[in-house]
């Protein structure tokens, strides 16, 4: 059912009414999605293994959390989603299965060619040749610059950026730069998300002093659409003037990393068939994300004609 407020952060409330969970149709939807998604990335990229916790979180994000839509790349209020080159492979056969403008005989291209010239802009996402970290923290400033002085405009900000990165080292002089430099300048709309396979070992920034520089920390170690859902909803609503940093623990295979070896010659788009349950609910998420930038177009709109400057501010932040 749908709350009352009609915030249009979470497009739905849990069976009590509260807002901040899953109807019981998106979850069972989401986990069949988790399912068949993980199957469906195996199959359009052999050899290349996602544990359940990691396909959940990939269902969700593409099938909830984001605040993008496929057909309005543009949107000015749209979640600014950025992904290491390592793991933005693994993204893109959900973002096939929700709509986005992208073609499976792009994503085995991609694969063949490392991603070497292939936009992703259209999909909404920024694939970051430094680590995600770094870059989000560049966007998020800019991101922060531009939703304050709309905000002040009359015009409500909802969206976030995200990063999507593995292991956050604990020996990277740009990275610890990085984080403090979030935490000074209290980057509330950013939120990481890391990455880590429970079998690595590689040296990370212990969760204690995460915490200590400024950072909201969360973990999710239990495989299921809802957990994941209900950790992100909280990083996105949450009050507190501090970035926030999601550490999301896979026990079931290897985080995704592209190289030559993990792609097949015989891959092909035949045979793969999408339930319908998957295409309606994306048809229907979709049309309801369009309505939410019909109504904040109108808003911003509105705004423009009052403070036209704003315009030419939000075009200055965007070509940046």
């Amino acid at each position: 059912m749908d709350c009352d407020k009609n915030c249009s952060i979470c497009f739905g409330c849990d069976i009590t009414g509260f807002c901040g969970g899953l109807t019981p149709g998106d979850g069972e939807t989401l986990a069949q999605l988790a399912d068949f998604g993980r199957g469906f990335s195996r199959k359009l990229l052999p050899n290349l293994p996602i544990g359940r916790t990691c396909a959940c979180l990939r269902a969700v994000l593409l099938g909830k959390f984001l605040r993008t839509a496929p057909d309005i790349p543009c949107w000015i209020d749209r979640d600014r989603f950025v992904v290491e080159a390592n793991k933005l492979l693994a993204i893109l056969p959900w973002s096939y299965l929700a709509g986005f403008p992208i073609q499976l005989d792009d994503i085995i291209g991609g694969a063949k060619n490392i991603l070497k010239d292939f936009d992703f802009r259209p999909l909404g996402m920024e694939l970051a040749m430094k680590p995600s970290l770094v870059r989000a923290v560049e966007v998020a400033i800019l991101h922060k610059k531009m939703t304050t002085s709309l905000q002040r405009s009359g015009v409500p900000c909802l969206s976030k950026v995200l990063g999507l990165a593995g292991v956050i080292p604990n020996n990277n002089p740009m990275v610890a730069e990085s984080l403090q430099l979030a935490a000074d300048a209290e980057l509330d709309n950013l939120i990481l998300i890391s990455e880590i396979d429970a079998a690595d070992d590689s040296p990370c920034i212990p969760i204690s002093e995460l915490r200590a520089i400024g950072f909201s920390v969360e973990e999710i170690e239990k495989d299921d659409v809802q957990t994941v859902y209900k950790k992100l909803l909280h990083a996105r609503i949450n009050g507190q003037r501090q970035p926030k940093i999601i550490i999301v623990r896979n026990q079931s295979a290897q985080i995704f990393e592209i190289s030559p070896a993990t792609i097949s010659d015989e891959s092909t788009t035949a045979d793969f068939f999408i339930p319908d349950t998957i295409h309606n609910y994306f048809a229907l998420l979709n049309m309801r994300k369009n309505s939410d930038y019909d109504n904040w177009q109108y808003r911003f709109e509105c705004a423009v004609d009052f403070h036209p400057e704003i315009l030419q501010f939000v075009e200055g932040i965007r070509a940046h």
